[in-house]
C-alpha cells in the first residue's frame, strides 16, 4: 500500500514538471520552450531593465530604485537598510505606472513576466498591465 501510495505522488510531481514551462535567457532574448518571446535589455546599475518585443519595440521599463530605512541593532546603533523595487511603466495607451518587487537576477524577472502574460504575439496586454498597476500602486514611495 505505502508503495502505491509512493508511486502515485511520484507520477503526480512527474506530470506537475512537465508542465511547466521551460524558461531561458540567452544574453538579453527570453525563451520560453525554445521559442523566441521577448527581450529584456539590461540598463544600468543597479539592475535596470527594458522589455522589448522581439521587433525591438519597447513595451515596459524597470527602473532600479530604492528607500533608505534605519534599523536599531543590538548594539544600539542605527544601520542603514536599502529596500530596492523596481518603478515600472508600461508603453501602453494608458501609460501605466507603478512599483513592484525587484529581482536580483535577469531569469528572475523573466519568470515573473512570463507567469504575468504580458507579452501576448510580441505585443503588450495592456489590460493585464493595467490590472497589475492597479494592485500593485506605489507600496514602496507612498506606503
Amino acid at each position: 500500500m505505502r508503495l502505491a501510495v509512493f508511486m502515485f505522488f511520484l507520477a503526480f510531481a512527474g506530470m506537475n514538471h512537465a508542465q511547466k514551462a521551460k524558461i531561458t535567457v540567452d544574453h538579453d532574448i527570453v525563451l520560453v520552450d525554445n521559442q523566441q518571446v521577448f527581450k529584456l535589455v539590461s540598463n544600468g546599475i543597479p539592475a535596470s531593465y527594458i522589455l522589448y518585443n522581439m521587433l525591438n519595440e519597447p513595451l515596459a521599463e524597470f527602473s532600479s530604485n530604492y528607500t533608505v530605512s534605519y534599523v536599531k541593532s543590538s548594539n544600539g546603533s542605527l544601520e542603514q537598510r536599502k529596500n530596492y523595487y523596481f518603478d515600472v511603466k508600461f508603453n501602453n495607451a494608458e501609460q501605466s505606472t507603478c512599483q513592484m518587487n525587484s529581482f536580483a537576477i535577469k531569469k528572475q524577472i523573466a519568470k515573473f513576466i512570463v507567469s504575468q502574460n504580458w507579452v501576448v504575439n510580441g505585443k503588450l496586454d495592456g489590460d493585464l498591465a493595467r490590472r497589475f498597476c492597479e494592485a500593485q500602486g506605489y507600496r514602496y514611495a507612498k506606503p
